[in-house]
């Protein structure tokens, strides 16, 4: 029933519009890709209202004019009460006998497989249908610690994505909507074309890749170390370094999109005379002419409203709200998911009516861009997954929990995961449209999402940064994309100086609210103190070949070097009428930022340079303690010298007896344990690390008791990733030699993007602070707001130059108010 094309699922249902708003309130929390595990039991209990928002077809009416009638099953809730049961099963037992038994007959296939069904509706994702068949994986997953669950599906997703090439090739020119398309090949009868996988092929898989994304977010939020283990390694194979680049892909496509269908479903967005997508829109129109006469009937009476709640450009009052995922733009932007609160704009948008053509023409396009809004989101909700399992973040972060530092060395497996999620970064901050884009605001639109979905993948709710995520970003050329983006933005495309495009008339829609997101995202950036003290570190040093560390002082040189270059440029500058004041807090609060971390940096670096004379205020105190145990002092001492510090101080402490022996019964060698020890702080770290790096190849090469080899065995069983092979035939070899090659070959290019700078010269800094009253003078004369702000950086001035600077200051700002007196 769920191949077969002569059947259809049957819909429960009503009318598009009620279901798209009800989907938007269930959608309406954090969408900034985090994960709690709160939400799992949220989404089990999902009421049936949110099930179905496909268009309801009279099956009657069908019989009468369609000669190929599709018998209508209840496959959504045969699958629902199916999934029921079977978790019941599996979950009612203490020990994973029934999982196992399940695995042996091989049910995982066509477990996996009930995501991709073609007659299921393209909102199934959506249906508790959908959230039972990922309770049933994860069940199996958590009970079994059966890695065939996720291998199975990356299998079903990498299909699931081959399917989906189409949707990245660009149309030929004038261009248009790749969706919209589709939609438009299959008119008159569009409603019955979107509940039809044969005639929209597109958009039925890419309800299938939503299904695989929202079982993979439910599957891999866990706390078990072993099981997150055993997804970041999944994640890091060959075959999840596919389908991440496949995910990645149809992430950019989807934000290009939305893009277009917004601009198409807007009056007046784009020129009278352009062709791009008119031809596809023309199809949605009946060919006679003739419009629904409810259509005709209410066009007086809801012709402003439909303008009024459709037609909500992307300048709007939500990237600093809504800017956390990329597809923020399905609620910024999408008709049919516009927030109705938004007296807080800071401009009232004209309202253009729509024609009762267009009204029409957008009512077909509601599920193009509903669709792709959600799909869009899933993404990031999956991707914020994978940042916060590859750094070793807790899935879960309580209130008022203060994380400890994380010692730890990311696995291979983490780090390949991590480099290819900034090189999703990377190429959304440098990306160009085809060449017939008609408008550089699709552009902007699309940078826009860029900028409000990275903040997530670089820092946690707290607005800590991920280290292993920063230096991915400056190794993928995602933070010189970021700084060259608004450069193209500010230059009005190369077109003007970047000083002067601020106050230019000409500056495109969509500038304003770009640079306001842009700032925002580089105020956090630039925080010093939540860079050195973020809990997220990596080690000085470690034992895996090519290791590369990470110096967040150099990082914090090169962006504020890059940032104080930036805020220049809009420094002294007439304020934009709508983003201005919002900007100009951000601008402030950047260049506080700045001058309160010069001292600190250079105190870091010299510190960085001699790590004698750092190591030597602390090394009494740190050798005192016991290994695994902490003072209050320690979290301290991690942000100031770097985790490796600590890490070499719990190295020349004796190691615990008992922890190791602990280890040792879990099956690993007394190398391996030692080793581990010495690399975490504690006995649950140092199991996580133990699982994710394999011994040293000179002990395994060594005679071992029989106890040792027993221990080994189970080791080997733990650890994916070890190569115990005593053949040692040539293949093997070369394969080893070819891939320690380019390991170093990118650990080289990776020291390349990361080599020292200076700091930040200080003569300029003290031009800036000199010669900085007038523009905050004129800031608040056009941004009384701003005052506070103002205020603050005023405070850092003085802290930085001391009582004369106070007194010059005070002396010019009293000869400014006379002249106005």
């Amino acid at each position: 029933m769920g191949k077969d094309s002569k059947y259809q699922c049957s819909q429960s249902g009503s009318k598009v519009e009620t279901v798209i708003n009800q989907n938007i309130q269930s959608n309406s929390g954090d969408n900034d890709g985090s994960s709690d595990d709160e939400e799992d039991e949220e989404d089990m209990t999902m009421p049936p209202a949110t099930a179905t928002t496909s268009p309801k077809i009279e099956i009657q009416e069908q019989q009468s004019t369609d000669p190929e009638v599709k018998k209508p099953v209840p496959l959504v809730d045969y699958i629902l009460n199916v999934m029921k049961f079977v978790e019941a099963i599996l979950s009612n037992n203490t020990t994973d006998d029934h999982c196992r038994e399940f695995i042996g007959q091989e049910g995982l296939v066509p477990l996996t497989g009930i995501l991709s069904l073609p007659n299921l509706p393209v909102e199934f994702p959506s249906n508790p249908a959908c959230q039972a068949v990922a309770g049933v994986c994860k069940a199996v997953l958590t009970l079994a610690r059966e890695p065939q669950v996720l291998k199975q599906g990356l299998l079903h997703l990498s299909e699931v994505l081959k399917s989906l090439e189409p949707l990245h090739k660009s149309l030929e020119a004038p261009g248009g909507s790749v969706l919209l398309r589709e939609l438009a090949n299959a008119a008159p009868k569009t409603e019955e074309a979107i509940l039809s996988a044969q005639r929209t092929p597109l958009l039925h898989a890419m309800g299938a890749a939503h299904a695989y994304i929202t079982m993979f977010v439910h599957v891999c939020k866990v706390g078990q170390s072993d099981v997150r283990t055993m997804c970041v390694n999944h994640w890091g194979s060959d075959l999840g370094q596919t389908v991440l680049q496949g995910l990645s892909q149809l992430y950019s496509s989807l934000v290009w999109e939305s893009t277009i269908l917004l601009g198409l479903c807007t009056p007046n967005s784009l020129p009278e005379t352009c062709d791009f997508g008119k031809v596809d829109m023309d199809k949605l129109l009946p060919k006679d002419g003739i419009l629904d006469d409810a259509l005709k009937n209410k066009k007086d009476d809801n012709s402003k409203e439909e303008g009024e709640s459709m037609v909500q450009t992307p300048d709007s009052e939500t990237v600093r709200t809504n800017s956390s995922t990329m597809m923020d733009i399905g609620e910024s932007m999408s008709p049919m998911e516009v927030d109705e609160g938004r007296s807080d704009t800071p401009e009232t948008k004209t309202k253009s009516k729509m024609s009762p053509q267009l009204t029409h023409q957008v009512k077909q396009i509601k599920p193009l861009l509903s669709a792709a809004s959600r799909l869009g989101r899933a993404l990031a909700e999956l991707f914020g997954l994978l940042v916060k399992l590859s750094v070793g973040s807790p899935v879960r972060q309580r209130r008022g929990h203060h994380l400890q530092p994380n010692l730890a060395d990311p696995s291979e497996a983490a780090r390949t995961t991590a480099t290819a999620l900034t090189k999703l970064l990377s190429s959304g901050l440098s990306w160009q449209p085809p060449d017939y884009s008609p408008i550089p605001k699709f552009r902007l639109t699309f940078f826009i999402c860029s900028v409000g979905f990275t903040s997530p993948m670089l820092f946690d709710d707290k607005k800590c940064p991920y280290h292993l995520m920063l230096q991915k970003f400056i190794v993928s050329g995602g933070l010189n994309a970021l700084f060259e983006t608004f450069d193209w933005a500010l230059s009005m495309g190369g077109r003007v100086p970047t000083c002067e495009g601020l106050e230019h008339q000409d500056l495109p829609d969509g500038t304003g609210e770009f640079l306001d997101a842009w700032l925002m995202l580089v105020e956090k950036m630039v925080s010093t103190p939540a860079v050195l003290d973020s809990p997220h570190t990596l080690p000085n040093k470690s034992t895996t070949p090519s290791f590369v560390p990470f110096s967040p002082v150099q990082y914090l040189i090169k962006v504020h070097k890059a940032a104080y270059t930036a805020v220049m440029n809009l420094w002294n500058r007439k304020p934009l009428k709508t983003y201005g004041g919002r900007m100009s807090e951000s601008m402030l609060a950047i260049l506080c930022h700045i001058l309160r971390g010069e001292t600190r940096v250079r105190e870091e670096r010299e510190k960085e340079k001699n790590p004698q004379v750092a190591q030597a205020g602390t090394s009494s105190d740190a050798a005192s303690l016991p290994f695994g145990i902490r003072s209050s002092s320690l979290p301290t001492a991690a942000a100031l010298l770097g985790s490796g510090v600590l890490s070499r101080v719990g190295r020349r402490a004796e190691l615990n007896a008992d922890h190791i022996q602990q280890l040792l019964d879990m099956g690993f060698t007394r190398e391996h344990a030692v080793d581990a020890l010495n690399h975490t702080s504690s006995v649950e770290a140092a199991t996580e690390w133990a699982l994710t790096h394999a011994p040293r190849i000179q002990n395994l090469m060594m005679d071992l008791s029989e106890e040792d080899q027993m221990r080994r065995a189970i080791a080997m069983s733990l650890c994916d990733n070890i190569f115990m092979d005593g053949s040692d035939d040539d293949e093997k070899k070369k394969a080893e030699e070819e891939k320690k090659k380019q390991e170093e070959l990118k650990a080289k290019e990776e020291k390349e993007k990361l080599r020292e700078e200076e700091p930040i010269d200080k003569t300029l800094l003290d031009g800036f602070v000199k010669q900085m009253l007038p523009g905050c003078l004129q800031l608040l004369d056009e941004l009384p707001d701003t005052v506070y702000r103002i205020c603050d950086l005023l405070v850092v001035a003085y802290h930085r130059d001391g009582a004369e600077w106070r007194d010059s200051m005070l002396k010019s700002f009293i000869q400014q108010v006379c002249c106005h007196a």
